[in-house]
């Protein structure tokens, strides 16, 4: 069964999926929400009936402890889905309620079917979204296709959404926690080319108070992989921003206006230093968080957009979906005195180990299981050891990123936002994610040693070379991130893929090196 996006509501939800039926609902009190389609769960158990048994085997080969068993059976299920053939007719009504997509009827009014086709010939055909839409009662791990365009990529897209149910990581998950697979409905929405984006949370999920507004704010679009973004903290009733921590990337997501794939574009220089949000704007998201929580009855995290000055709002949730409970507690106390570093609690809880700084792959060479880790964002890479880590530390990650959620899935103490006050490894380190610091003993020196500069040689000319071979590379990884999301690559680039990855890291790293001698 497919419907309009604004045809359903709510109570539709045992049909559509909450993201669905909530953003049907606010449709209908006028907020701004990208027109859509939505795919009812019917379709998706009419596929599992012929894929389900297969399914379910190819699982019960995936063990917990070894993850290349659940990478294996991903990618085996994911091939089910995209062998896996739509009947005609579905096809057919895909492509019609795709042609009919880019028109308000609204602004045509009860023209007959002739006049209608003629209108559609003169359209171009918009680029969609492709979402999964389930309750909020399962966990989140689907991936979203962007910039989808023509109904053969539709109906390939709806497919790798459907496989995204049994990700790698969510197989690790349910399998962990003895958590049932979710069914998944399917939103198709015009595509909104983003120039600013991000969520909030219509009361502060780390302190409990509702009345607080968080927003996360970045430029571009909102992917997994997006550098972490800006938070503000606002009082609800003002709007006034009471904490902020801004985040100045130099890159951001958007759509390549050559071909509608999504790039990774270099920050033009007159925005570097202009915040993301300036208070209008967060007047209007706090507006809209206090509005959409009064008619739904609960707090909401809210996932929005804006393009060309005009907000669009592409989820609604309740909060609980993410935060069963408020971070902040002072229910631990720590032994040491000596605050070694402090953020953002993403995750509530409290660890202590030995801390480990990782700036590079070659750092991972020093962490051991039940390690505190510490690093600037995360990555696919990072999985594993994030997993076996007793805490983990982020210094640029926001608490809606994927690694904060990682975080809390498996129940490691997190923070994000971090300011971390050493420079190199920590052998014993308190980790209270609950109020937001680390501290460590005394007695342990820490010596902070400046690069030696180097007298008479001209680095700016090496400097230059890897900026330039710095952005090649970040432009390519930005291709193979897409590509490894969508289940494009063979094994052999997938293992080329990873070195891409290392190199970016290792350049930047370089660069980052080299400009302490320039300053």
């Amino acid at each position: 069964m497919v419907r309009w996006l604004n045809e359903i509501s709510k109570s539709d939800a045992e049909e559509f999926g909450e993201k669905s039926a909530l953003l049907g609902e606010m449709s209908k009190f006028g907020f701004p929400i990208p027109r859509g389609f939505v795919i009812s769960y019917d379709e998706f158990d009419k596929a599992m009936v012929e894929l389900g048994p297969e399914i379910r085997s190819i699982i019960s080969t995936a063990n917990p402890v070894n993850f290349n068993s659940i990478t294996s059976a991903s990618d085996l299920i994911k091939k089910l889905f995209q062998e896996y053939e739509f009947s005609n007719d579905f096809e057919n009504e895909i492509k019609d309620f795709y042609s009919k997509l880019h028109i308000d009827k609204n602004e045509y009014g009860n023209v007959d079917s002739n006049a209608f086709n003629f209108i559609k010939a003169g359209r171009e055909l918009p680029f969609v979204s492709v979402r999964v839409s389930n309750n909020s009662s399962t966990p989140k791990h689907h991936s979203t296709q962007l910039n989808v365009k023509r109904t053969s990529e539709i109906i390939s897209a709806i497919k790798k959404s459907w496989a995204s149910i049994y990700s790698s990581y969510s197989i690790l998950y349910r399998l962990t926690n003895n958590s049932p697979f979710p069914r998944a409905a399917i939103l198709i929405q015009e595509m909104v080319n983003a120039s600013k984006s991000g969520d909030l949370f219509s009361a502060n999920p780390i302190n409990g108070t509702g009345n607080q507004v968080l927003i996360h704010a970045r430029r571009g679009l909102t992917l997994k992989n997006s550098p972490g973004a800006s938070m503000f903290i606002c009082d609800k009733q003002s709007a006034k921003v009471i904490e902020s921590h801004e985040s100045k990337p130099n890159k951001y997501y958007t759509k390549d206006p050559q071909d509608g794939t999504t790039a990774l574009r270099t920050l033009e220089e007159e925005f570097k230093n202009i915040p993301v949000l300036g208070q209008k704007e967060l007047e209007l998201l706090v507006k809209i968080a206090k509005d959409i929580e009064n008619r739904v009855g609960f707090p909401v995290n809210i996932e929005w957009v804006i393009e060309k000055r005009k907000f669009h709002l592409i989820q609604v949730r309740p909060t609980s979906n993410l935060f069963k409970r408020k971070i902040f507690s002072d229910q631990f106390q720590n032994r040491f005195e000596k605050n070694i570093a402090k953020g953002i609690p993403a995750s509530a809880g409290f660890t202590s180990n030995k801390m480990v700084l990782v700036d590079s792959p070659a750092d991972l060479e020093r962490f051991n299981p039940n390690n505190i880790l510490v690093v600037n964002s995360f990555n696919g890479q990072l999985l594993p050891y994030l997993l076996q880590s007793s805490g983990i530390i982020f210094r640029k990650e926001d608490i809606s990123s994927f690694g904060a959620v990682v975080a809390r899935d498996f129940g490691k103490p997190c923070l994000v936002k971090t300011k971390v006050h050493v420079n190199n490894d920590f052998e014993q380190a308190e980790l209270n994610a609950s109020t937001g610091n680390v501290y460590g003993p005394e007695q342990q020196s820490q010596v902070i040693t400046e690069e030696p500069k180097i007298e008479g040689i001209d680095l700016s000319g090496i400097h230059r070379n890897l900026e330039s071979i710095e952005h090649e590379i970040t432009a390519l990884n930005a291709k193979l991130t897409e590509a490894r999301s969508q289940n494009l690559l063979s094994e052999a680039d997938r293992e080329k893929s990873k070195l891409i990855s290392n190199l970016e890291w290792e350049i930047r790293e370089l660069k980052d090196k080299i400009s302490q001698h320039l300053q």
